[in-house]
C-alpha cells in the first residue's frame, strides 16, 4: 500500500506549482525552437515539403500512406500495399504507430489521408521543453530558472541529432519517465503510479527503444519508492507487471510479436554502440576544429552520439565539485536509479567497449539466454545513454540550485545556456540545412499520369541494392504510387535484410509483378540494359531515362511514351578485355543469368547466361569469344564445359575451360554470314548449388566465376 507522501522533491528541494502562464511559456519556448530549426512547411505538414523528404522520414510517410488506404487486416499494422504480395508490418517503417492508427481512422471517415509527422515533430519539441520545465519546478526551481533549464535541455545534442527519425524524436517520453520517477519517489499517489505504469507500457506505440529505456527509469522509481517505504514491495511488483502486461498486449495486438517469428532479429550489436568518450569529446561542435566531427570508431557509433555539450559539461563539473566538498551521500535513496543508470550505460557501450580508438574490454553478455534476444532486438545500443544524459544535466542543475542564491543561479544557468548554444551551433545548422526545401528529384508531373495508369509500381532492384544517390528518386516514385493507392515494392524498412544476389538479375520483367498491368522501373541501368533486349522483356515496351529504364506492357505502352527516350544500344569493342566487376564496362552487356559481383569475380548463375550487344564493326568470317573464368568445383564435382550458342544457334563446347590459365575460348565459324548484333549464350547441364554440395547455405546454382570477357573477329 502507499505510504504517506512527503512534501519534498526527490533531491531534497521543495516542489513548486506550475500555473497556466508558466506552462504556456514553456510550450512557446519549445515551439519557437522547433520553428527555428525546421521549415514552416514541414512543421505544418504541407505536402510541398513532405513529398521531397528522404531516408527515414520518407520511409515512415510511405508506410503510413500505404497503411492508411489499405483495408483493415490482422495483425493491424500489416499491409499488402508495400512489398506485395506478402506485404510488411509498417511499424518497421518508423511511422509513430499510434498516430498512424488515428490517420487511418480519419481516412475511413473522410476519404482523406491527414499528414501528421510535422505536427508530431512540433509537438515533441513543445513537450520536450514543457516536461523539462515541469521537472525543474517539481525539484524546486523558480519559474525563470526552470525555463532556462528547459532551454538547456532543448539544446541536448543527442536530441537535436535525431530530427530524421520521426519516432525517436520523442525524447520527451524519456523526460516523462524521469518526471514519473521524481513523483513516484516523492508525492505520487498509488493511483497516479498505476496510470504512469499504463502510460509507460503504451510507449511501444511510439517506439520500442523509448519504451525500453523509459521503463528502466520508471521501474527504478517504483523500486526506490518501495525501498523508502512509500509503497509496498508488492505494489512495486504490481506496477512493473502492469507496464509489462500493457506492453505485451499491445505488441501482440499490433503484430510486433506473436505473428510467426516475432520481432525481427538482426545483427549489429557492438557496431552501433557508444564510445566511452562520446559524452565528453566535442562533436558537431564549435569547440572542435571540424564542426561535422562525430566520434565513430566502429563505423556505427554515430548511433551512440551522446556528447553532452559544453554548457552541460560545465554544470556537471560544478555539481561534482559541490558534491565532493559537501560529501553528499544520499544516493542510497536512489539505489535502483543508480543501478538503472549503470545498466543503461553498460548496454550503450555494448559488448565491445571503446575509449577513443582503443578497444579496452570485451563483455560477452550478448551470449546469455535473455540478453541474446535483447541485444539482437536493440542492436543500436548507443541510444540507451539518452536517459543518463538527461539525468546528468538535471541533477547537475538541481545540485547547483541548492547551493546558490537565486540571482547567482540565474547567472550561472544563463552562461551555461549561452555556452551550450555556441558549442552546438554546427549541430543546429546541420539540422536547419538538412531540412531545407529541395527541388523535386523526379519530374512529378511527368510521372503522375504514368503511375496512375497502371495497377502497381514495381521497382528493381531492392532499395538496399540501388545506388544510394538514387534513393530520393525511388522514394518519390513510391510516394506517387501510395498516393494513387497502388501497391509498390522495394521499400526502405528497418530490419529488412534483402539478399541482393537473389533478386539480380531477373529472368523476366513479368516475374517482378504481382498484378496484370505493372509499371516497371529498373534503376541499375548498366546491369540491365541488355536484359531488355532478351526474352526477359518479352511483352514489354521500355523507355530510357538518365537514371533508370521504365517499362510497361506493350498493350499499355502509350502511358510511358512521354517519358525518356527509346532504349539505345552500346557497342561491344573488339579485342578489349571487358571486366564484369562492379560497374565496369563489361557489365553493360550482361543479360540474363548473372549474379551480383563479389570482390574479385562475378558468377554466372543458372542454366543459361547470356551476353548481348552490338559489335563495333560487323564480323563475317569468324568470331572468337574468350573469358577469364573458372568453374565451381568441390570434391569430385566440377562444372562441365557449356554449350556455346550465338544468336540462337548452338555451336559446341569450348576445349579450354579447365586450362591452367582459366581462359575459356571458343571460335564461331560464321562462313561469310556477317553479324553485328550478337547474343552469346553459355548453356550448362545439371548444375548444383553450394548448398547442394555442402559448401555453404548459398542456394544459387552457380557455374563459372568470371573476371572478364572479350570478342575478336575478322
Amino acid at each position: 500500500m502507499a505510504g504517506t507522501a512527503n512534501s519534498t522533491g526527490t533531491f531534497g528541494t521543495t516542489p513548486r506549482s506550475a500555473d497556466l502562464s508558466f506552462i504556456a511559456s514553456a510550450a512557446i519556448l519549445g515551439a519557437a525552437f522547433a520553428f527555428c530549426l525546421f521549415p514552416v512547411e514541414q512543421l505544418l505538414d504541407m505536402w510541398i515539403w513532405w513529398q521531397r523528404s528522404a531516408g527515414d522520414m520518407a520511409a515512415g510517410l510511405i508506410g503510413y500512406f500505404a497503411f492508411a488506404v489499405d483495408d483493415w487486416r490482422w495483425p493491424i499494422f500489416h499491409t499488402v500495399r508495400l512489398d506485395p504480395p506478402q506485404g510488411v508490418n509498417v511499424i518497421y517503417t518508423d511511422l509513430v504507430p499510434v498516430l498512424a492508427l488515428v490517420g487511418k481512422g480519419v481516412y475511413n471517415l473522410t476519404g482523406q489521408v491527414p499528414l501528421y509527422m510535422g505536427k508530431w515533430i512540433l509537438f515533441s519539441y513543445v513537450m520536450q521543453s514543457l516536461i523539462a520545465a515541469l521537472i525543474f519546478r517539481q525539484l524546486g526551481l523558480s519559474r525563470i530558472s526552470a525555463l532556462i533549464g528547459a532551454a538547456i535541455i532543448l539544446l541536448m545534442p543527442s536530441f537535436m541529432f535525431r530530427f530524421a527519425h520521426i519516432g525517436l524524436v520523442a525524447h520527451f517520453l524519456v523526460l516523462a519517465s524521469i518526471l514519473f520517477y521524481i513523483r513516484t519517489t516523492s508525492v505520487a499517489s498509488a493511483k497516479e503510479v498505476v496510470w504512469e505504469a499504463i502510460a509507460i507500457g503504451c510507449y511501444i506505440l511510439v517506439n520500442p527503444y523509448l519504451l525500453a529505456m523509459s521503463a528502466t527509469i520508471f521501474f527504478a522509481g517504483v523500486l526506490d519508492a518501495a525501498y523508502r517505504g512509500r509503497f509496498s514491495w508488492r505494489f512495486a511488483g504490481a506496477s512493473i507487471a502492469i507496464t509489462s502486461s500493457v506492453t505485451a498486449a499491445l505488441a501482440i495486438i499490433f503484430g510486433i510479436v506473436g505473428q510467426d517469428s516475432g520481432v525481427p532479429s538482426v545483427g549489429g550489436f557492438g557496431l552501433y554502440s557508444m564510445n566511452l568518450l562520446s559524452p565528453f569529446v566535442p562533436q558537431l561542435s564549435n569547440l572542435q576544429g571540424n564542426g561535422n566531427y562525430i566520434l565513430d570508431v566502429t563505423g556505427g557509433q554515430y548511433e551512440g552520439f551522446n556528447y553532452l555539450g559544453a554548457g552541460i559539461l560545465v554544470l556537471l563539473a560544478a555539481a561534482l565539485l559541490i558534491l565532493v566538498k559537501k560529501r553528499h551521500a544520499r544516493h542510497y535513496n536512489h539505489m535502483f536509479l543508480v543501478l538503472g543508470v549503470v545498466a543503461l550505460t553498460l548496454f550503450a557501450l555494448s559488448n565491445r567497449i571503446y575509449v577513443g580508438t582503443q578497444l579496452i574490454a570485451r563483455l560477452p553478455y550478448q551470449d546469455l539466454p535473455v540478453l541474446s534476444s535483447l541485444t539482437s532486438i536493440f542492436r543500436s545500443s548507443g541510444r540507451f545513454f539518452w536517459p543518463v544524459s538527461y539525468l546528468l544535466a538535471i541533477v547537475s542543475i538541481v545540485v547547483i540550485a541548492r547551493q546558490m542564491k537565486r540571482s547567482h543561479l540565474l547567472a550561472i544557468l544563463a552562461i551555461a545556456l549561452c555556452l551550450q548554444a555556441y558549442d552546438q551551433w554546427p549541430n543546429i545548422r546541420r539540422t536547419q540545412i538538412a531540412n531545407s526545401s529541395e527541388v523535386d528529384a523526379l519530374d512529378i508531373n511527368l510521372w503522375r499520369s504514368a503511375v496512375s495508369s497502371h495497377t502497381e509500381v514495381t521497382i528493381h532492384p531492392d532499395y538496399y541494392c540501388i545506388d544510394p544517390a538514387k534513393h530520393s528518386l525511388v522514394t518519390q516514385l513510391q510516394f506517387l504510387a501510395v498516393r494513387n493507392h497502388l501497391p509498390v515494392n522495394a521499400v526502405y524498412i528497418n530490419r529488412k535484410s534483402p539478399d541482393c544476389s537473389t533478386r539480380f538479375p531477373v529472368r523476366s520483367l513479368s516475374e517482378l509483378a504481382t498484378t496484370a498491368d505493372p509499371l516497371v522501373v529498373i534503376f541499375n541501368k548498366r546491369s540491365s540494359r541488355q536484359l531488355l533486349k532478351t526474352d526477359a522483356a518479352k511483352g514489354f515496351d521500355c523507355r530510357e531515362l538518365p537514371y533508370a529504364f521504365v517499362c510497361a506492357r506493350e498493350t499499355n505502352s502509350a502511358t510511358i511514351q512521354h517519358i525518356g527516350e527509346a532504349v539505345t544500344d552500346p557497342v561491344i569493342p573488339l579485342g578489349m578485355e571487358l571486366s564484369v566487376l562492379g560497374d565496369d564496362a563489361g557489365v553493360g552487356f550482361l543479360a540474363s543469368g548473372w549474379s551480383i559481383p563479389e570482390p574479385a569475380i562475378r558468377w554466372a548463375e543458372g542454366d543459361t547466361s547470356a551476353i548481348v550487344g552490338d559489335l563495333v564493326n560487323p564480323v563475317c568470317n569468324s568470331l572468337t569469344f574468350q573469358a577469364k573464368a573458372m568453374p565451381l568445383a568441390f570434391g569430385e564435382y566440377s562444372v562441365g564445359e557449356p554449350i556455346l550458342a550465338l544468336n540462337g544457334k548452338d555451336y559446341g563446347r569450348p576445349s579450354t575451360l579447365s586450362s591452367a590459365d582459366g581462359v575459356l575460348s571458343y571460335t564461331f565459324d560464321l562462313g561469310g554470314n556477317c553479324v553485328k548484333n550478337v547474343n552469346v549464350e553459355l548453356k550448362f547441364d545439371a548444375l548444383k548449388s553450394p548448398e547442394d554440395l555442402g559448401m555453404s547455405g548459398d542456394t544459387r546454382r552457380l557455374s563459372l566465376a568470371f573476371k572478364w570477357y572479350k570478342f575478336t573477329g575478322d
